[in-house]
């Protein structure tokens, strides 16, 4: 995490050591690692890309660059996916993030009776019964789970 946060900082730059911030990299680096552990492997570099990392690393070592490179590359859609992965790897060989490491992120199961409860909380939201909803909202807390309201409707979590 450190050392992702590092990199996408330039090295002539001061940098502000944060909690905030090296949380911020953590989770960014944990994103990417689950996403690269979602990609398939038997690709072949992507000699574009390649060439515009290995530029910004050649022009003072312009590490943010390269980790900006990494994330664009990833939201390409000209890019067969495992020529993302194996391109990655090619660019982690300088990096060194480890960005090979498998990581497994089990989909919790929320209990029915629980997503039930929060539909219910989404209905009474839509009928603008902000008193029932925030009862279910309550309800659902009690056991163990926080609602949250997106643009899409509602996300539940385990606390």
């Amino acid at each position: 995490t450190y050392r992702y946060w590092l990199l996408t900082a330039h090295y002539r730059t001061p940098v502000n050591f944060s909690i905030e911030a090296v949380r911020g990299a953590q989770n960014a680096l944990i994103k990417l690692l689950v996403t690269m552990s979602n990609l398939p492997e038997g690709g072949k570099t992507n000699n574009g890309y390649k060439e515009r990392f290995l530029g910004y690393i050649n022009d003072d070592i312009d590490t943010p660059k390269a980790v900006a490179l990494i994330w664009e590359l990833l939201k390409a859609g000209d890019v067969l996916d495992a020529d993302k992965r194996t391109t990655i790897l090619d660019f982690d060989r300088i990096l060194g993030l480890n960005l090979g490491t498998v990581v497994k992120v089990e989909e919790e199961k929320i209990p029915d009776e629980i997503f039930a409860l929060a539909e219910a909380r989404e209905e009474a939201r839509k009928a603008r019964d902000w008193v029932k909803a925030d009862a279910l909202r309550k309800e659902i807390e009690s056991r163990g789970y926080d609602v949250l309201d997106t643009e899409n409707g509602f996300e539940l979590r385990e606390k």
